[in-house]
């Protein structure tokens, strides 16, 4: 009984948002920085690196909890401090690229940290030139990394990296001029590389995107705002979400677009409450979108973190924890009319599990013990074949 009252209040006690809106959180927990990076992993976002306010390369690293809106220091990342790294993840690690170090070493490392032990790994360096201010992007649960610049210009070469078999393979170029500091997101299974600049100081708002079926590029919609660079985005769903940045005459911009990959459109959306800034890190957790650090237009460097979180699109009110899960996880369901099924399915898209629910009680148990680890789909389904629900969910050990 003390267990189900104690699930109860976790999931009523959950945040559930019903509109589009920012709302200001708990700062960054170090000194303040700019080019830091961020990923997520499950329910956990993460940030490190970067230029601190005294001017100091940064390789400590941070994890943030939104169910708590709190963060906790983690490792460090092994060996030099250094600034504009790039950074990946999948359902199980995250991976951070390259960067350059204060004695102006551009590095073609590669670092994994996993959140089970809290320990980063050296993984297979880049097989070509280090470089700093990439962009790197995950499909599956492999990484892709391309473009950026070293002390001989720009690139616009394109690798991916096997994490399973922890190899590099050279992909066809980014079919754009080669550029650093530029955005790269995958949305449903295609990655996508814009915007940006060279070394010669050309400004880039074109948009390309990458089937890795047939290693393939396609230019797609041009970004219709001013050009810029420096911008922090992250993607919610089948969305892009894209904030702030530096135009080519060092114009901070405090505006917000968002980019719908099915129908190819862009869209600016109201102006957020945040301070400008550039070289912002970010990352996303469920329905909503975090930002934090950068720099301002006084070149003043920043901690503060913003959360940015869309309508929910569930018919029901459903929660689900923990995320990523070990043994067990527990979905509560509020307002079920009817008896339904709960299907668990796994990324090759074979189901794995049926729970049946009831619609007298509020939450259901369901045991994940013999289940590999991974990423995971559930989905609540009633008799007729209707989804009401779904998300997805990690599996870690």
């Amino acid at each position: 009984m003390q267990r189900l009252l104690l699930l109860i209040t976790m999931l009523f006690s959950a945040p559930y948002f019903s509109g589009q809106e920012w709302q200001q959180q708990s700062n960054f927990p170090s000194t303040e920085r700019d080019d830091a990076i961020g990923f997520s992993i499950g329910e956990i976002g993460y940030i490190g690196t970067g230029r601190d306010i005294g001017f100091q390369y940064k390789n400590d690293f941070y994890q943030y909890t939104s169910a708590s809106n709190s963060w906790v220091q983690i490792s460090s990342i092994i060996g030099d401090a250094r600034q504009y790294c790039t950074s990946f993840s999948n359902s199980r690690r995250g991976y951070v690229f390259g960067g350059i170090t204060s004695n102006g070493t551009y590095l073609n490392e590669l670092q994994s940290y996993s959140p089970m032990d809290n320990t980063w790994s050296i993984e297979t360096p880049l097989p070509d030139s280090g470089r700093q201010s990439a962009v790197a992007f995950s499909i599956g649960e492999n990484g892709y990394i391309g473009t950026g610049r070293n002390g001989s210009g720009s690139l616009n070469d394109f690798w991916k990296f096997n994490t399973t078999e922890k190899t590099w393979e050279q992909k066809s170029d980014f079919q754009g001029t080669s550029r650093y500091e530029a955005i790269g997101f995958s949305l449903g299974g295609i990655g996508y590389i814009g915007l940006g600049m060279n070394l010669q100081g050309e400004h880039f708002n074109d948009l390309w995107k990458y089937s890795p079926i047939d290693d393939s590029w396609e230019e797609v919609t041009s970004f219709p705002g001013e050009i810029r660079t420096y911008t922090s985005y992250f993607t919610i769903g089948e969305t892009l979400y894209l904030y702030g940045g530096m135009d080519g005459n060092y114009i901070f911009k405090n505006e917000f677009w968002q980019y719908d990959a099915e129908n190819d459109i862009w869209t600016d959306l109201p102006a957020p409450p945040l301070p400008l800034r550039r070289g912002a890190a970010s990352f996303a957790i469920g329905n909503c979108g975090y930002i934090t650090t950068g720099i301002d237009s006084s070149w003043t460097r920043l901690k503060d973190s913003w959360r940015y979180c869309i309508e929910s699109t569930n018919e029901l009110e459903i929660r689900f924890y923990p995320n990523p899960a070990n043994n067990s996880i527990y979905v509560g369901h509020f307002n079920l009319q009817t008896a339904t099924d709960i299907h668990l399915i796994n990324s090759n898209g074979r189901l794995v599990k049926t729970i049946s629910t009831n619609p007298l009680t509020v939450s259901t148990e369901i045991l994940i013990n013999n289940l590999s680890v991974g990423m995971y789909y559930i989905k609540i389904e009633q008799s007729d074949g209707k989804v009401l629900w779904s998300d997805k969910f990690v599996i870690m050990r």
